[in-house]
């Protein structure tokens, strides 16, 4: 399953199921516990992803305690992370079985996702209980008899190995930093809490401008990187249009940023823009910043594998766009797309934009309801208002 498919079914889920943890957790503590598990953990909070993690386990009896199995069944994502030694747990086992259960219980109609982590075996031991596998899942039965148990056992294990997931040496050639960074970055993809921080309440009449500038963006096609103009006189809502169009198309990027006013920034405030652009893609809190030639360095490095929207407010001279590396669009991963918002028509000339839009002002109609919005909180005008607020239009769209 895809992303985008896996996308779909998370955020179609119905809400009759109550999450409580955006992920749970099954691992060996011996086998990653100061290792692999203490990265993911912290990536995962940096990423603000809530997640379950039972730091005083203790594998005692034969059943998993009522807390853990409650985490289990209110965790919308299980993560599995497979070691060598991760079924010489009879309680990574019976963890196993329960999310796997909850799985078909859940997973097509409420969203719930299992993603098993291959970290030092393959698919094909854990799925045949065989290779580096097959030890530590002996030692487990030597000590286990019950034969409906182990057989559960055995059907969760090849069920979990022929699931489609993530494997440290395939996917990330061995690079553990950059392999918690895939699985994060997905995980943030397909969380239902990535709700666009663009949304823009109440943007009257400016449905037909977004649909212009999305068209003018292209962004169905992935063979290059290409940057769109939106220009237009001061207050005539550049900045609205922009965050609509964020929200419309976030869904279909690996990171989107919208940064406002670059055009009145001081270097304080560009320092700050810099760093939002990077924390915007990467969800990472916390990140380090250093000097603004330096944090251009950054961007490129960090940001370069990634599809991204990088929508860039109000420039109002070319080399402004240089301290966020959009001056050179070859380190931008192919689909990327940059939108320059400007009150200078002459500035994206000069910029060499691939397609540009002069954002016309609102018809009387709409300026009317706007007003009427803020003025009396409703789409027309009180009683004993309507003569005025039609003048105040008049003016201001003749003025236009």
């Amino acid at each position: 399953m895809g992303t985008e498919e896996v996308r779909r079914c998370v955020l179609s889920s119905a809400s009759t199921h109550e999450w409580k943890y955006d992920v749970f957790v099954s691992f060996r503590g011996e086998d990653i516990r100061k290792t692999f598990a203490a990265h993911l953990f912290r990536a995962l909070r940096q990423a603000g992803i809530f997640y379950f993690r039972d730091n005083d386990k203790v594998e005692t009896g034969v059943f998993i305690e009522p807390k853990l199995l409650d985490a289990i069944r209110r965790s919308r994502v299980a993560l599995v992370v497979f070691t060598a030694n991760y079924a010489d747990s009879w309680w990574c086992l019976n963890e196993l079985v329960e999310i796997l259960a909850c799985h078909r219980r859940l997973g097509d109609h409420q969203g719930h996702v299992v993603l098993p982590i291959f970290y030092d075996v393959e698919p094909r031991d854990v799925r045949k209980q065989s290779g580096r596998f097959r030890d530590g899942f002996g030692r487990c039965l030597a000590a286990h008899t019950d034969d409906l148990l182990v057989l559960k056992w055995r059907d969760a294990l090849e069920e979990a190995g022929n699931l489609s997931g993530w494997h440290l040496n395939n996917d990330a050639n061995g690079d553990q930093s950059n392999f918690i960074e895939q699985i994060v970055g997905h995980l943030v993809s397909i969380s239902p809490r990535s709700i666009c921080p663009y949304l823009v309440k109440n943007a009257i009449g400016v449905d037909s401008f977004v649909e212009d500038v999305i068209s003018l963006l292209e962004i169905g096609s992935e063979a290059d990187v290409r940057v769109a103009g939106l220009w237009g006189m001061k207050g005539i809502g550049k900045t609205t249009v922009a965050k609509v169009v964020c929200n419309h198309v976030f869904r279909k990027f690996e990171g989107v940023s919208l940064l406002e006013n670059v055009g009145e920034a001081n270097l304080d405030t560009l320092l700050l823009l810099q760093r939002r652009l990077l924390h915007d893609v990467l969800k990472i809190q916390g990140l380090e910043t250093f000097d603004l030639n330096s944090n251009i360095n950054e961007i490129k490095t960090k940001l370069c594998r990634k599809r991204i929207l990088l929508v860039l407010d109000n420039i109002t001279n070319t080399d402004q766009i240089e301290y966020f590396g959009a001056g050179d669009r070859e380190w931008f991963q192919y689909g990327s797309r940059i939108l320059i918002t400007t009150r200078d028509e002459q500035l994206l000339e000069d910029l060499k934009v691939d397609n540009k839009y002069m954002l016309p002002g609102l018809t009387h109609k709409e300026s009317l309801q706007l007003l009427s919005h803020h003025a009396f909180r409703k789409d027309h005008p009180e009683d004993g208002f309507k003569e005025l607020s039609e003048s105040l239009v008049h003016y201001t769209v003749d003025f236009q």
